[in-house]
């Protein structure tokens, strides 16, 4: 179950404030101890930064959402979200952008394919499914 679904099919206001609840949270598990108030790292703080006001700190959601995405943040030897977790945070900061109307902004073409080290070289997890092709 993603952050975005409740269970019963509740309305889509519910399932949006329940997805910026988990997103909150994961910005307060993952980010505010290193962009806190107290000398956030590289002047940028998320303390401030509310996950029900991204068409308002679009910018900001931008550089967020590409931080994660790409595996850059949180930094080595800081807690690390699950694998799960970090997807889902994604997932809901994309498409809290997209309904925003700054879906034109979500493309990283200076980035290449930029896979995370640890997905190609690490063991990978047990829960994904066989290549699509076999191994050379």
């Amino acid at each position: 179950m993603g952050w975005g679904t409740v269970p019963g099919g509740s309305s889509e206001a519910a399932e949006q404030g329940n997805a910026a609840q988990q997103l909150q949270a994961f910005l307060t598990r993952h980010c505010v101890d290193c962009h806190g108030d107290t000398e956030p790292e590289e002047g940028v703080r998320l303390d401030l930064l509310r996950a029900d006001s991204i068409a308002l700190e679009g910018e900001l959601w931008l550089r967020v959402l590409e931080q994660v995405a790409t595996g850059n943040m949180p930094p080595p030897g800081e807690s690390q979200p699950s694998r799960a977790d970090a997807a889902a945070a994604v997932h809901a900061i994309h498409a809290a952008l997209e309904k925003a109307g700054l879906a034109e902004e979500l493309e990283f073409p200076d980035k290449g394919n930029h896979v995370p080290h640890s997905l190609l070289f690490d063991h990978p997890p047990e829960n994904l499914p066989p290549p699509a092709s076999p191994a050379r």
